[in-house]
């Protein structure tokens, strides 16, 4: 038996020649597909009632890629059955199957079952894991060199520009009393590599396998991600606004945002985050999605947004300075938030709004507050499994083989003979 199944037909592949191939994903970034080479067909009479829209000029909309599913004996597998090329009747397919990517690759990294684990001091627990390397421990707290903080300010200017600063055996600690305050340290736990890709597999329903797992090297490989791992207490205070906590709802695609945040009279005021807005596709017209937009303003006056009515989705990274008046009304001394978008298919941790918003004050610096847990899906980059592998693969020359419900990871010179 040799033939595909789609939902509205089945096509007889015994009468055609056709020549089944494995990619060699030794020389190509690809994972894991047979396909087949281009072989040609005419379109019969019973093959006409499939494809038949292939000779209708007026047919607008000409299906040419059809998922089905691949009957080879008794093997069955999921498909691409493509038409290539078509001169009249005669007719040029391929199809391919196997797997181009894992059913995960396209997860964030934050979406994998990461290690978690409830601390209560991060000092001592980073002194506990620093000797050890994986699969003894999952992570890491590595000294890294950065130049990101201003040293220039009061916050700054006791920080030693070291993540995880680590002098004689202990972790310097940071201290908030009048007369030693001093913030040292920023405590980042940091995922060895092999634990993220051995739970990505995992994730897929596949177990790690293959030569990586013991290579010296591979195993004290790190991945490290540059964010804010600290919480800033004083003159900073986090804005988040979930998608789901609207304030009015003017009609059943719509939901309006109207938020307000109280500010101090001649200030200085310093906003950096994310904002999102959301929109409903409405067609292939013009346009081809609803208005949808996120401002902030101070009385009356935009000082930044996102808006879109080209994509579900806009999202803005800013950075935005402005000084207060000097009213010293509480009710008009605002910060307004005024946003609108599409009420359906709203996720619980969306947000509209995720910002920083610090009063800049001279000589008044903030704590920094290191953070006492261990959760590496907030420490991984902001990237898709299937991304990592691709580039573990490229850049360390790797032979990734599934054999079953277990993937081999090799290095590819292991298995060359030269």
């Amino acid at each position: 038996m040799h033939k595909i199944i789609f939902d509205t037909f089945e096509f007889d592949l015994t009468p055609y020649d056709i020549s089944i191939v494995e990619e060699n994903y030794w020389f190509s970034d690809r994972f894991f597909t047979k396909y087949s080479f281009p072989f040609n067909f005419k379109l019969t009479e019973s093959l006409l009632v499939i494809f038949g829209d292939l000779l209708d000029d007026n047919s607008k909309f000409i299906e040419t890629s059809y998922n089905v599913t691949y009957v080879l004996g008794n093997q069955l597998e999921t498909a691409l059955f493509e038409i290539e090329r078509q001169i009249g009747e005669e007719i040029e397919a391929t199809f391919r199957f196997g797997f181009d990517e894992l059913p995960n690759f396209d997860k964030k990294l934050f979406e994998l079952p990461l290690h978690q684990e409830t601390i209560t001091d991060v000092y001592t627990h980073a002194a506990a894991i620093v000797p050890q390397i994986y699969p003894n421990v999952n992570y890491n707290y590595p000294q890294i060199y950065t130049e990101k903080y201003d040293k220039s300010t009061a916050t700054w200017e006791t920080f030693n520009g070291k993540i995880n600063n680590y002098i004689s055996g202990a972790f310097l600690v940071n201290t908030f009393g009048n007369e030693n305050f001093a913030n040292k340290n920023i405590m980042q736990p940091v995922p060895y590599l092999l634990h993220v890709l051995k739970q990505g597999f995992l994730d897929a329903g596949f177990t790690l396998k293959g030569n990586i797992l013991t290579n010296l090297l591979f195993k004290k490989l790190l991945l490290f991600t540059d964010i804010d791992y600290f919480n800033l207490q004083g003159n900073v205070q986090e804005f988040k606004v979930l998608r789901s906590d609207f304030d009015a709802q003017p009609s059943a695609d719509v939901v309006n945002y109207d938020k307000t945040l109280e500010l101090s009279p001649d200030s200085t005021y310093k906003i950096t985050g994310v904002l999102c807005s959301f929109s409903k596709f409405l067609g292939f017209g013009n346009p081809q999605y609803s208005y949808s937009f996120a401002n902030i303003s101070y009385k009356g006056n935009v000082l930044t947004g996102v808006g879109t009515t080209t994509n579900l989705k806009a999202v803005k990274e800013i950075d935005v300075t402005f000084n207060t008046d000097s009213d010293t009304n509480v009710s008009t001394q605002i910060l307004d938030f005024d946003a609108s978008g599409y009420s359906q298919f709203i996720q619980a941790d969306e947000l509209i709004y995720d910002l920083k918003i610090e009063r800049v004050l001279e000589n008044s610096p903030s704590e920094v507050r290191v953070i006492n847990k261990v959760d590496l899906t907030e420490v991984v980059p902001n990237r898709i499994f299937g991304e990592l592998v691709t580039e573990c693969k490229k850049y360390f020359n790797l032979e990734i083989n599934p054999i079953g419900k277990d993937i081999y990871i090799d290095f590819l010179e292991d298995n060359i003979n030269f």
